[in-house]
């Protein structure tokens, strides 16, 4: 059936694009991998904003991520205009799409031939496929990719676009060493699902890391990046000495992750957000520190090693 939504040329593969930065960076990475190794195309299909239709369940949260206003990326987005089929639209086959993974995640159940979910790819059979079937349709994460091929080989060409630079209100904090402390609540503590799944870090954790960092590094600036400027006021700021909340003026996802890339060290929280910010970092300061937390997104950080042997550290952390 999913097969039939869309018009496209047989050698060609549909990529699904969802979440928020870290989990479409994550998405894009592995599907440069596909077309480098099967020497396919792709199309991909930005589902992220049938998220919208949370609201209806009591979330407010939402990401708005286009990932070719950060990176200077090759992205061929589907023209949802021509090549869904009427009287289909793209609300329509995102919502479907997400259902497809609901039952799929929940049963195990896959209601398409055509879907190729991260838990269930098979590498050494998919290249028949792609050579057989009209179409194949990539859903998932992919956050397990890190340690299925060598990811390194791909983001370490990720290039931001020119107009994202450091304007001179901030140039003043990046004349001399910093660290980035990332602190991420949003739907991890607004919903259901964030609270049993994901769970908050307590401010513990991020008292030990900058306490740790600074043994090392010394009083640099802590610069405090964030979706919750209220919890940090209450909780962070006025307890860590020399620092300062990211200038709400320039907040926004696409300053924020830049800004943390460009710091000298940095502090993540349990969010892929951060992760990427991160690796990116050690990408152009390999003398940069990175402190994690023990358990990210309920499963050990090892799951989601960044590929790098120095200078990371692990502390641990209480979920509230």
């Amino acid at each position: 059936m999913l097969k039939y939504l869309f018009k496209l040329n047989n050698d060609y593969c549909l990529y699904i694009l969802f979440g928020g930065l870290g989990n479409q960076l994550f998405q894009y990475n592995h599907s440069k991998y596909l077309e480098e190794k099967f020497k396919t195309k792709f199309y991909y299909l930005d589902i992220s904003k049938i998220y919208k239709v949370d609201k209806l369940y009591g979330s407010n949260v939402y990401h708005g991520v286009n990932l070719s206003e950060l990176f200077e990326f090759e992205i061929n987005y589907l023209n949802t205009e021509t090549m869904i089929r009427k009287p289909f639209n793209l609300f329509i086959v995102s919502f479907a799409l997400r259902i497809f993974l609901y039952i799929y995640n929940k049963f195990g159940i896959k209601l398409s031939g055509s879907l190729f979910y991260d838990s269930d790819v098979n590498y050494e059979l998919l290249e028949e496929k792609i050579k057989s079937e009209k179409l194949l349709i990539f859903h998932g994460y992919w956050q397990q990719s890190f340690s299925e091929y060598p990811a390194k080989n791909y983001f370490k060409y990720f290039k931001f676009v020119k107009s994202l630079k450091i304007p001179n209100q901030l140039k003043k904090y990046y004349e001399s060493d910093n660290i980035a402390l990332h602190v991420r609540r949003g739907d991890f503590t607004k919903t259901k699902k964030g609270k049993k799944i994901l769970g908050s870090i307590s401010f513990e954790y991020y008292f030990n890391a900058i306490k740790l960092l600074r043994e090392k590094v010394g009083n640099l600036q802590v610069i405090i990046f964030t979706d919750d400027r209220e919890w940090v006021k209450e909780n962070l700021r006025d307890r860590i000495p020399n620092c300062i909340l990211f200038n709400k003026k320039f907040s926004n996802y696409k300053n924020d992750f830049y800004f943390m890339t460009k710091s000298s060290h940095i502090v993540l929280s349990n969010s892929t957000f951060s992760w990427w910010a991160a690796l990116l970092l050690r990408v152009n300061n390999p003398n940069s520190i990175i402190i994690l937390p023990k358990f990210f997104n309920n499963k050990l950080i090892e799951d989601y090693r960044i590929p790098f042997e120095e200078n990371i550290y692990i502390v641990n952390n209480k979920t509230n």
